[in-house]
């Protein structure tokens, strides 16, 4: 099963969501395009979830399987794509919490919509992890912070997160959203 998401940054401590299926598959976290230490863009449209789901289809054919599962969250959720332009290679496909676009730009609840009360904290904690020279506990810390504006419930972020899990998030994030 490969688990992906547009701007995470996996490493050997694993992930929250593919940690559930690792019980019945074996899971390949990948790292697409500038994430990690994956290969990096050269231009910006090798950012753009289409090209995510070329280069995904690349490791499914350099690896050798004929077919394998995805899953995927938030943005994660783009896989869906994949199923469209390659549904001869995909044994089934798992999406979770990826909301719809009109969600993002029309609801006030949403954290990315700018009338959300708390819209402008995100955007500067996006702004901030892009900082090449911020320290790292202060770069565990804003993410603390991020990750719980968007919980529904924040006060269970401990138990949420309990985990020896590690994930970052890539530097360019505001270029592979657009």
């Amino acid at each position: 099963m490969c688990v992906t998401h547009l701007y995470s940054e996996f490493n050997q401590t694993g992930d929250y969501f593919a940690e559930a299926f690792t019980r019945t598959h074996k899971v390949f976290l990948v790292n697409l395009r500038d994430t990690g230490h994956s290969e990096k863009a050269k231009e910006p449209y090798q950012l753009s979830m289409l090209e995510a789901i070329f280069d995904l289809e690349a490791i499914r054919e350099e690896l050798g399987f004929n077919k394998w599962d995805f899953a995927g969250h938030s943005t994660g959720g783009m896989l869906v794509i994949y199923g469209i332009y390659y549904p001869e290679f995909l044994n089934f496909n798992v999406i979770v919490g990826a909301a719809a676009r009109e969600y993002m730009t029309f609801s006030r609840d949403c954290i990315y919509n700018s009338e959300h009360p708390k819209f402008n904290r995100m955007q500067e904690l996006n702004e901030a992890w892009k900082r090449k020279d911020l320290q790292q506990e202060k770069r565990s810390e804003l993410k603390v912070e991020r990750t719980k504006l968007s919980l529904f419930a924040p006060e269970k972020y401990n138990e949420l997160f309990s985990l020896n899990i590690h994930i970052g998030l890539s530097a360019i994030p505001s270029l592979k959203m657009h």
